[in-house]
This record gives structure tokens, sequence and C-alpha cells, in this order.
């Protein structure tokens, strides 16, 4: 996972488990707290993408988007 693992470790966004069937191998697991900073993240991304993107939308199509920005 490299630095950018090691700096969500420490933001405790996740953590890594070992894989028990192989040792060699590692899991990231992510936090609840990482759920959160998505959802305070999504607020800016999906103005950015609704700015970018959503001139190119008919209305059926932002019905079907809108729940996400929830």
């Amino acid at each position: 996972m490299g630095d950018e693992g090691d700096r969500l470790e420490k933001a405790g966004l996740l953590y890594r488990k070992r894989c028990t069937k192989d040792r060699r191998s590692t899991y990231a697991v992510l936090t609840e707290a990482r759920l959160e900073m998505q959802q305070k993240m999504w607020v800016v991304y999906s103005d950015g993408i609704a700015e970018d993107f959503g001139c190119q939308l008919d209305n059926g199509e932002l019905k079907v988007i809108q729940p996400i920005n929830r």
C-alpha cells in the first residue's frame, strides 16, 4: 500500500489486517471514520461533478443520480 496506505492508517481511515490463509498478504480494512470523511468529501466532489457534467444530462438522468448526492 505504500505511503498512501501509511497516511490513511495514521489518519484512522483504514487499518491493516493480515490474511489468515496467506501470511504474505495484508488487507486494507476501511474504518467507520473513513465513511464519515467520505460523506464530508462527497459534498465538494458532487458539486464539481454537477458543474462539469450536469449540463450534459437530461432531467431523467439527473433524477437517477440525485439520490447519490445525499
